[in-house]
């Protein structure tokens, strides 16, 4: 299915870009966190970041839809 295909490549996107920004904080002794400056990345990375947001939101919205109201709030 195209839709879970592409779900699963956003999750591997953002998991990806999370591990790096730890690594480069480990590295420099910084303690890691979850907060990537969306400025501070290449302009493919942010192209990639929001087509990967676009996905979440399709997919949420499809569930919201078949599964109904309550379950995934806004």
């Amino acid at each position: 299915h195209k839709g879970a295909r592409s779900l699963l490549a956003a999750f591997d996107f953002l998991n990806d870009l999370r591990a790096n920004h730890q690594k480069r904080q480990l590295l420099t002794k910084q303690k890691a966190d979850n907060y990537i400056n969306p400025k501070t990345l290449c302009s493919a990375d942010r192209v990639k970041l929001r087509e990967s947001f676009k996905v979440i939101r399709s997919m949420q919205r499809t569930i919201k839809s078949r599964l109904g109201d309550g379950l995934l709030d806004e």
